[in-house]
């Protein structure tokens, strides 16, 4: 799901890691960030204007086009073949998110059961019923690599919403390369299918990034008071803390990955790491040791005291938690 649906949270997740660990709270340090953790400076922040009119179908498809060709010169490649957006708001966005969410819910569950063992999760909440509400108010846009739909909540073109473009644009160019629906990482049993995240979102990070840094002082306040807004419904006292820091990790830490990626070899390196992609948290967390060939090592499995409902491997982030 890390790598299907659940896209561009970084914002709002990371500034609320961060306030709380200011603030004396559960998290007492923090796994390496990207620039995008830093919290907003609310100061500058204006009284909201009048809503932007909905778009159009032709003002959809040319705002698509400008910014598809702002990912291709980033990501040195065109794309193979055009991308389809679309815009839909409230329930409308929702159901298409949360269409097979039902098919999740016993393996959620599962993860549910772990961490109540390893004392993270209290006995009385329901994890799937808190991560389906979350991903109701907190996802602002998804790319489904095995249908090529991009989704974007909303119904303006705003800065916002292109930001939200830019960072699914890259899904779909990276799928269009190097085929990112591996049905192998869906349930794995180690740390291979978070890495992947990582490196997927890292580098829809970095270059989301670096289109929002060309904005106009103007359009960076109206990103930014957008991004506040789209927090604001979001209860993060009831999420608990280990499902934020589990999402927001590919966000946070990933753009490290791609940034040593990068200066090994450039776009070059990071196209190659899609074919042979990290499969350890600790190699993203310290992608030297990526960049080094070191993999996991192998752990024997410990006798359990009674009967065997999962087993796998925990790596650096999990122990970090």
């Amino acid at each position: 799901m890390a790598v299907g649906i659940v896209l561009v949270l970084v914002a709002g997740l990371a500034t609320f890691l961060l306030l709380r660990s200011e603030d004396g709270g559960e998290q007492e340090e923090s796994t390496a960030t990207s620039e995008t953790t830093a919290a907003p400076d609310t100061t500058t922040i204006e009284p909201e204007d009048d809503p932007a009119p909905i778009a159009g179908q032709s003002e959809l498809e040319a705002t698509v086009a400008e910014l598809s060709r702002f990912v291709a010169d980033a990501r040195g490649a065109p794309f193979p073949e055009p991308v389809t957006v679309e815009l839909l708001d409230g329930d409308a966005f929702n159901d298409r998110l949360l269409a097979d969410f039902e098919e999740e819910r016993e393996e959620i569950e599962l993860v549910g059961r772990l961490f109540v063992a390893m004392g993270l999760l209290e006995r009385d909440q329901d994890l799937f019923e808190i991560f389906r509400a979350f991903l109701g108010v907190g996802v602002l846009g998804f790319y489904d690599p095995e249908t090529g739909e991009l989704v974007v909540r909303g119904a303006a073109i705003t800065p916002y919403t292109r930001s939200t473009i830019v960072h699914e644009l890259v899904h779909a160019h990276d799928d269009q390369r190097f085929e990112l629906h591996r049905p192998e990482l869906d349930y794995a049993v180690d740390e291979s299918g978070l890495a992947f995240s990582s490196l997927v979102e890292g580098n829809a990070v970095r270059i989301q990034q670096a289109w929002e840094r060309q904005l106009s002082s103007a359009e960076r306040a109206d990103l930014q008071r957008e991004q506040l807004k789209s927090v604001a419904g979001i209860d993060f006292g009831e999420v608990p803390l280990v499902l934020l820091q589990q999402i927001e990790f590919p966000y946070s830490t990933g753009p490290v990955l791609v940034e040593a990626l990068l200066e090994e070899g450039g776009e070059a390196r990071v196209d190659a790491a899609f074919d042979e992609p990290p499969t350890t948290s600790e190699q993203v967390i310290d992608p030297e040791r990526y960049l080094a060939g070191e993999g996991p090592l192998p752990v024997p499995a410990p006798p359990a005291d009674g009967a065997v409902i999962d087993e796998g491997s925990y790596g650096q982030l999990t122990l970090f938690i």
